[in-house]
């Protein structure tokens, strides 16, 4: 790697920071936007995973006794997908709902400052 060219980079620094600080609301905005957006993206999906494993790992509960008596192997690994899907889908659930309060929050702080 060469060394990097410091005047090449303080030109960047100084036409960039300039331009963030100037739209900073705007980008902080997008980011809420964007942050609100993924989050209730993430929680519809851990939602959908969520009813579809369920069932699957009742059932599966259900049925270990002879599936185990078949074959133990099979039946624990299958055992451990599904339990894996369901976890997996609460915290998908839980990532998405702060995600989404978060953002639903920044979008609405700013309005809060306003009316004091």
């Amino acid at each position: 790697m060469s060394d990097p060219n410091w005047n090449t980079l303080a030109s960047i620094a100084v036409t960039v920071i300039p331009a963030v600080v100037k739209f900073r609301a705007e980008i902080s905005r997008a980011i809420d936007f964007v942050a609100e957006f993924v989050g209730l993206v993430v929680l519809i999906f851990g939602v959908f995973i969520y009813g579809t494993s369920l069932p699957q790992l009742q059932r599966m509960q259900a049925d270990l006794a002879r599936l185990s008596a078949e074959s133990p192997s099979m039946a624990a690994q299958q055992m451990q997908t599904l339990y894996t899907l369901y976890t997996g889908s609460i915290a998908m659930m839980v990532l998405g709902g702060f995600l989404a309060i978060s953002g639903l929050l920044g979008r609405l702080r700013p309005g809060i400052k306003r009316h004091r």
